[in-house]
């Protein structure tokens, strides 16, 4: 039967590899939607007059920049949830927290 340190270090281990996915998939992600949204502010602003004139430089980098700091962080918060609402503990692991929930 494992230990309350054991329990623990399992936790935290399942924790960083949790919060590495999360960061590396919403880097990825991110990492799209920035060149999505910046080819589609270039292409605007290049053949657009309207466009050009209708956004200072703080607006078009604005329209860049929203789109891929919404999908970092949505990505991020999904990917962890989903991390951490799959994870299964040991049949082992689960009968020490009751056990130890119950000493207390």
């Amino acid at each position: 039967m494992p230990n309350q340190a054991n329990l623990s270090q399992e936790r935290e281990d399942r924790r960083e590899q949790c919060t590495a996915l999360a960061v590396r998939e919403a880097l990825k992600n991110g990492a799209f939607a920035l060149a999505a949204s910046g080819a589609g502010v270039f292409g605007a602003n290049t053949f657009s007059p309207a466009f050009r004139n209708a956004l200072g430089t703080s607006g078009k980098a604005a329209l860049v920049v929203t789109p891929a700091f919404f999908t970092f962080f949505y990505v991020s918060q999904t990917t962890m949830n989903n991390c951490v609402r799959t994870t299964h503990w040991s049949d082992e692991t689960a009968a020490a927290e009751a056990a130890m929930a119950r000493d207390k």
